[in-house]
């Protein structure tokens, strides 16, 4: 059953991949209720993600889920289960998602004529959310001539994307130095070196060098305060905050849901006049206080930035406003 879903899939996403350039793509997506995990291709390697449930704890139903998923995926694409990686996820909260496992497996992909690192073992998530693969494009696409803010950057891929579409800056923003190392490797993977910068150095109003590409280590909400102060003012920004978050190095736990009013007032404020800014959720249900935002332009992109292979379930909603 799993093995005929797949193996069909993958046909019919083969040539839309090899058209788009693309060799990187969701080939499942508990398609079966049965059956809950996430299958995506990553060039000749496979990254599951199964979704356990209570029932599954008892005796020994997790291992013999595992042994069933490796030998249906092995046979319906033809790859050896030394390159399956398959994760288990719980149910849980904050940060618990982004622990480290002990073995690691980095490679470099591509997409959309950028390289992109990623790791298929470390980690829950491989550091490259692939349903946003339009939504960074339309980043590049619009990204020439401006100051470019990416909040809770992550990885850097939009920040790459940015980098290519040729702005006169991109500052990307995140709490932890192991993500940002991770992007200042996906910018020198596309030829862009990349500047680190301390959270006081904002509180001069000069302008920075065309083509800088500044890595910023700190607390979103507090890169805002000090940029706000120091007058900084970005044309585009791109906020994709996660669904909650209880870091240690935060005095607060975050919730997009309960939150993102006071998170988009507070980007609002280094928003140039006429800049636009990319807000994005991946929370299921979440609901968009469009009357609390007050914005002047708001548009949503959920179905514009959707690639052929989340058609069928969209893993992020996604807007353009503008104040």
């Amino acid at each position: 059953m799993l093995g005929n879903r797949v193996r069909k899939r993958a046909k019919h996403l083969r040539k839309w991949a090899r058209r788009e350039h693309v060799s990187c793509y969701r080939v499942y997506d508990r398609d079966i209720p049965e059956l809950p995990l996430i299958v995506e291709l990553y060039d000749d390697c496979l990254h599951v993600s199964l979704y356990e449930r209570d029932e599954d704890e008892r005796d020994d139903a997790p291992g013999r889920t595992a042994t069933f998923l490796m030998e249906s995926l092995e046979s319906a694409l033809d790859i050896p289960q030394e390159r399956i990686f398959l994760k288990r996820r719980r149910r849980q909260e904050g940060d618990s998602q982004y622990e480290k496992n002990t073995t690691s497996d980095r490679r470099v992909v591509s997409e959309g004529g950028l390289r992109l690192v990623v790791d298929l073992a470390a980690y829950l998530d491989t550091g490259l959310f692939l349903d946003h693969r339009a939504t960074r494009r339309w980043v590049r696409e619009h990204s020439s001539g401006l100051h470019v803010l990416n909040l809770y950057a992550y990885t850097g891929s939009f920040s790459v994307y940015a980098a290519d579409g040729d702005p006169r800056t991109v500052t990307s923003v995140d709490l932890s130095t192991t993500y940002l190392d991770w992007a200042a490797e996906n910018l020198r993977q596309n030829g862009y070196e990349p500047t680190w910068m301390r959270l006081g150095s904002f509180q001069t109003r000069s302008e920075p060098a065309r083509g800088q590409h500044r890595l910023v280590r700190a607390d979103t909400h507090k890169f805002l305060e000090s940029a706000a102060a120091a007058k900084q003012r970005y044309e585009l920004v791109i906020l994709d905050p996660p669904t909650f978050s209880n870091s240690r190095s935060m005095e607060t736990s975050f919730d997009v849901q309960r939150d993102h009013v006071e998170l988009l007032h507070a980007t609002r404020r280094v928003l140039a006049k006429d800049g636009t800014l990319l807000f994005s959720t991946n929370r299921r249900r979440f609901k968009l206080d469009e009357d609390a935002i007050g914005a002047k332009s708001l548009e949503e992109t959920t179905n514009r930035f959707l690639s052929e292979d989340f058609k069928a379930r969209p893993a992020h909603r996604s807007w353009l406003l503008q104040f």
